[in-house]
């Protein structure tokens, strides 16, 4: 919030939401097209074959457990450093 009492700020203030706005109208547009928008009779870029899944299966488990466990991961860590000291 604007504190001072003077009304260059209050403008500068309005300027910048009023401008907020219009750039939000443009990327949700561009965003809108890029999800939303189908193109007909076009084919979908890459077809998922069933080894790709399987590998993007695989790699997301550990992303998602170390995304998750991070802290006991650390603590084992610090411990097995702490050895080598």
């Amino acid at each position: 919030m604007v504190s001072v009492d003077i009304p260059f700020f209050w403008v500068v203030a309005l300027v910048g939401v009023l401008n907020s706005a219009v750039s939000l109208y443009y990327y949700a547009r561009v965003i809108k097209a890029m999800y939303l928008d189908r193109v007909e009779g076009e084919a979908p870029a890459l077809p998922l074959v069933a080894s790709h899944a399987a590998l993007l299966t695989v790699l997301a488990v550990p992303t998602l457990v170390l995304g998750v466990w991070w802290g006991p991961l650390v603590q084992v860590i610090d411990g097995a450093s702490s050895m080598l000291r």
